[in-house]
């Protein structure tokens, strides 16, 4: 008898006993161990699995268990900072109201706080008027005798109707004196900083001032006069009411001066028109050319018409 006759019903009794598969497996090997020493040949090495039906695999594959090399196996990775970040924004709490007020408030607060920082801060004037000189030199004379600054002003306003003629030109000179110091001591601050710096600050300036306009701080935020500041172009109407207005046609009646120059503007013919326009294409071509070489860029909005 061969030793295939031998695994064929070898594998059919396992298969009626219904054996476990490794089991089955281990009698069958030992089984033909025997065989092949007794028959004088060599340890067979039967190719089983290739012998097995389909029926029997599928049996294999129930009972198996699957081993993974240690090498071979993959680690969790840990989990990132990146990741446990999102984990929290995502646990994260709804806001409740009062909460949303008060983040919006810190976040206006902090955005107010980068914009004086733009805005710049003036040097300090000196009093520059007859009034604000009094009060400088007569209120540390009435030590004691107001609570507040408004009743201050008051004694001074009556101390100054008394005073004398040589007194008061003393003040009104000082006064003069103090307004060519603030001018000149403004005019080297702002030189001190680029036209960009100023144009910014006037930026921000506009922007504290829609926003602090109700209460006194928000009325310091004026405009910064600075002579480097290009004038903007102007456009075709503009130059045709600029000729208008300056033509003597209006004089003594001002006030219906602009309607009527706008009316006359809506009723000439556009070939006339264009002689305005080229005017302002002319000024516009101008200001790209100047806002270049003293801020050193081009405005957006002109960029793709220059």
């Amino acid at each position: 008898m061969s030793w295939q006759t031998v695994a064929r019903g070898g594998m059919q009794r396992m298969h009626r006993t219904a054996i476990p598969l490794p089991t089955g497996v281990t009698s069958m090997q030992t089984q033909l161990r025997r065989l092949c020493l007794s028959t004088k040949y060599t340890q067979a090495r039967p190719q089983l699995q290739a012998a097995l039906p389909v029926r029997f695999l599928v049996q294999s594959n129930a009972f198996a268990t699957t081993t993974t090399d240690r090498k071979t196996a993959k680690k969790p990775k840990a989990k990132s900072s990146e990741d446990k970040n999102s984990e929290t924004k995502k646990r994260s709490p709804r806001l409740t109201k009062e909460e949303k007020e008060a983040r919006d408030i810190k976040q206006e607060k902090a955005h107010i706080k980068e914009l004086k920082a733009i805005a710049l801060t003036p040097p300090k004037k000196l009093p520059s008027t007859f009034h604000s000189c009094a009060m400088q030199a007569k209120v540390p004379q009435l030590k004691g005798q107001y609570t507040n600054m408004s009743e201050a002003f008051k004694l001074v306003s009556e101390m100054t109707k008394n005073m004398g003629a040589e007194e008061r030109q003393q003040l009104e000179a000082q006064a003069k004196q103090n307004a060519i110091a603030n001018a000149e001591a403004y005019q080297a601050w702002i030189n001190s900083h680029t036209p960009l710096q100023i144009k910014q600050a006037n930026i921000a300036r506009r922007e504290l001032f829609r926003t602090l306009n109700t209460t006194p701080r928000g009325r310091k935020y004026m405009q910064l006069k600075d002579d480097r500041h290009i004038k903007k172009p102007i456009t075709a109407y503009l130059a045709y009411a600029t000729e208008r207005l300056n033509s003597g046609d209006f004089e003594g009646d001002w006030q219906n001066a602009v309607s009527t120059v706008g009316r006359q503007w809506k009723d000439i013919p556009e070939s006339d028109k264009q002689r305005y326009q080229k005017l302002a294409d002319e000024d516009r071509a101008r200001y790209v050319k100047e806002h270049e070489e003293v801020y050193g860029y081009i405005p957006r909005a002109l960029k793709d018409k220059s």
